[in-house]
């Protein structure tokens, strides 16, 4: 019997999505199985279609009404408008967590870098793709900037599938991680130049931005 409608109900289908998403399950051009989740959340399609009208506004599915919703596709063009969005927002974040960042901000901070070296070692590529953001919505709390958090937040789940559908590889989030590190040890030694060239070449070499720009066009 299908459980009565709400909104409470369509956040385990939110949550399932997700993870759908993140471990590929579900990929680019993939449809959502709507009728599939219904049946075995024993639930109707009303919290279903809530769960995905949610993902749609966090721009990671596309819904066509009345018919069916897909995943988005990741496409070159994508990734250097993210890249070049992420750069502008962490250049200012980095210089605000010096200004108002505390010792023990920066240790939670390397906490979480530790946690994502530690998930690439052992292979689990679900908590790193998770932390890894994570440690950078965190710097947007530290820079106590609500629209650099608000923005930070809406492109989170973007980032994570990104990292999950094009760099699912074990060295890229070693490097990733050792990054997360460094930037922790410039931001502790209050050094901006060092922290700011550390967060823009993490986010150049991450999204591949050398090869469509000028050599020095971001100033590393």
């Amino acid at each position: 019997m299908k459980q009565e409608n709400g909104s409470n109900l369509s956040e385990p289908v939110y949550n399932h999505l997700v993870e759908m998403l993140l471990t590929q399950e579900l990929k680019p051009r993939d449809r959502i199985p709507e009728s599939k989740l219904a049946d075995q959340f024993g639930i109707s399609r009303t919290p279903i279609r809530e769960a995905l009208r949610r993902l749609a506004s966090e721009g990671v599915i596309k819904i066509y009404p009345n018919r069916f919703a897909e995943v988005m596709t990741v496409d070159d063009d994508f990734i250097i408008q993210l890249g070049q969005a992420r750069i502008a927002i962490d250049t200012m974040l980095t210089k605000l967590c010096i200004y108002y960042g505390s010792n023990a901000d920066f240790e939670g901070l390397r906490r979480m870098a530790k946690i994502c070296t530690e998930a690439t070692k052992t292979k689990d590529y679900i908590l790193r793709t998770k932390t890894d953001m994570d440690f950078h919505l965190q710097l947007a709390h530290i820079s106590r900037n609500q629209f650099l958090i608000k923005y930070q937040t809406e492109i989170s789940l973007r980032v994570k599938l990104l990292v999950a559908w094009k760099y699912l590889q074990i060295d890229k989030g070693y490097d990733s991680s050792l990054s997360h590190l460094a930037l922790v040890d410039a931001l502790e030694e209050r050094d901006e130049k060092k922290a700011v060239k550390i967060a823009v070449n993490h986010l150049v070499d991450f999204y591949g931005l050398d090869s469509h720009f000028p050599a020095g066009f971001f100033e590393k």
